[in-house]
């Protein structure tokens, strides 16, 4: 089990995947089947009488602006890609499941509407579920062909649009390969839901759920709404502000282009693998350490990010899951948050220095996150700039489980870009994935390119000689920016 999930700072899923015993076993899956929900355990259903409508959670709020802001509905849109092999699983069965957790979860009965410039969550009574089964062409003895074609059949699915306002906002689909193998694409929209969440619906869509909720999502948001309403967050703030104590306002990548007065979230994202050797070293180091793989990778981006900006000192942020509340772990909703991430010790000590480092700051963002992001930065900025995020200006976001049965298929479409740069860590069968998204109107392709090449190169040295001292690698990231420089047009 990875220390950072733990913790609840690596997103992803830690249930997915899981195969269910023999005992649970059907009959083999083959072609488009009845969608007809088979009889499942007697409960007693969810009550939902009527229509519920409460104000909107305050992430969804900043969801809702930027599904507008940008004409590529994808960009929202989260999917996951579990493979099953060998359960003989029925379409009815999990059909089945889907209306039993739909019945549990009010996220996925949940729709939008906007009245007087004011976002309001509506929680219908019933949803029907959306579930199909897609037959794949006939099985190939190449399981690469087969992955190709199952990747790109799960791509085109995500990205069909959603209508925000009539739903569901959720959809699964089981893509059959032959009758003991298929996958299992859950997509869900950002406004009801986080990467955690993509894995309660896969858990559950196989499993069947775990009974009513203790704690939902609607709790969560009039949670927070009554915290800020009532101070609570003072401590919270006074911790950021301390650790950021005359940190520099700005850290961030060289641009390739001048910054825009207002800012602009229209990027793109540019995707590429880690060596599975480098891969293969990043467990070694993180058993051998007992830190965790995404400690590891947080070191390398905060050495990456010191060499690039020419900064000592550094300010990023990362993800965190936000379910410290008892029952969380099992609600579908916007819980995720950001924390903020800093490095003052650039140059000093050994690699093994830095990963120590991370894996503190990985600690202390997951105990020190429950207030909303956009309400910490407020405080710690009330007066924030209009060309650049408040606070800090990158992001680094770990998506690594440790189930290989759970995959987030690369690349994504990234096309809103709220950040100078967010780098999204997938592991994706076993091999890690880079995601750098950016907005185009700071960087192309080529710099971003550069910046990967370093973030590659630090990661290979560090793993192998992890006692490597700091500055050398801090060297090697300087070179590459000032050669870069070099080659840059003159204006």
């Amino acid at each position: 089990m990875d220390w950072t999930r733990k913790r609840g700072t690596e997103t992803g899923a830690a249930v997915a995947g899981q195969r269910p015993g023999a005992r649970d076993q059907g009959q083999g899956t083959s072609g488009a089947a009845s969608l007809a929900a088979a009889p499942g355990p007697s409960r007693q259903p969810v009550a939902a009488e009527a229509v519920t409508r409460v104000p909107a959670g305050i992430a969804q709020g900043r969801f809702w602006t930027l599904e507008h802001t940008d004409p590529d509905q994808a960009s929202l849109h989260l999917s996951g890609l579990l493979r099953f092999v060998g359960t003989g699983w029925q379409p009815e069965r999990i059909a089945a499941n889907i209306v039993r957790l739909i019945e549990e979860q009010p996220s996925l009965r949940t729709v939008f509407e906007e009245t007087d410039g004011e976002l309001w969550q509506l929680v219908l009574p019933t949803m029907a579920p959306p579930f199909q089964v897609v037959q794949l062409r006939a099985p190939s003895d190449a399981s690469e062909e087969r992955m190709a074609e199952a990747v790109e059949t799960a791509r085109r699915l995500a990205d069909e649009p959603f209508d925000l306002r009539r739903g569901p906002l959720f959809r699964v689909a089981m893509l059959v390969v032959d009758p003991d193998e298929f996958f299992l694409l859950v997509t869900l929209h950002h406004l009801i839901s986080d990467g955690y969440s993509i894995s309660l619906v896969g858990h559950a869509a196989m499993l069947g759920t775990s009974g009513p909720l203790q704690y939902t999502y609607l709790d969560h948001a009039e949670r927070q709404r009554a915290t800020l309403a009532a101070g609570g967050y003072a401590k919270e703030v006074e911790h950021w502000r301390e650790l950021l104590r005359d940190a520099p306002p700005v850290t961030t990548f060289p641009p390739a282009r001048p910054r825009p007065a207002t800012w602009r979230p229209e990027g793109t994202v540019l995707t590429d693998r880690v060596d599975p050797e480098v891969t293969r070293r990043v467990h070694a180091l993180a058993a051998r350490s007992r830190r965790s793989p995404g400690a590891i990778m947080v070191a390398c981006y905060l050495i990456v990010l010191a060499g690039w900006s020419g900064q000592r000192d550094v300010v990023t942020a990362t993800v965190t899951l936000g379910r410290s509340a008892p029952g969380s772990d099992k609600a579908i909703g916007v819980f995720r948050n950001f924390a903020p991430l800093r490095w003052s010790g650039a140059g000093e000590g050994r690699f093994t220095d830095v990963l120590e480092h991370a894996q503190r700051a990985l600690y202390d963002a997951a105990d020190n996150s429950e207030m909303p992001i956009a309400a910490l930065t407020a405080a710690l900025e009330p007066d924030p700039p209009t060309d650049r995020s408040p606070v800090f200006q990158t992001l680094i976001n770990l998506l690594m489980v440790d189930d290989e049965d759970y995959c987030l298929p690369p690349p994504r479409r990234l096309t809103s870009c709220t950040l100078d740069m967010i780098l999204h860590v997938e592991k994706w069968f076993g091999t890690y994935y880079l995601n750098w998204m950016y907005p185009r109107s700071l960087f192309d392709a080529d710099s971003v390119a550069e910046f990967n090449a370093t973030f590659q190169t630090v990661l290979r040295q560090a793993v192998a000689t992890p006692d490597i001292p700091t500055e050398r690698l801090l060297t090697l990231v300087r070179e590459a920016a000032h050669d870069s420089r070099a080659k840059a047009p003159r204006s």
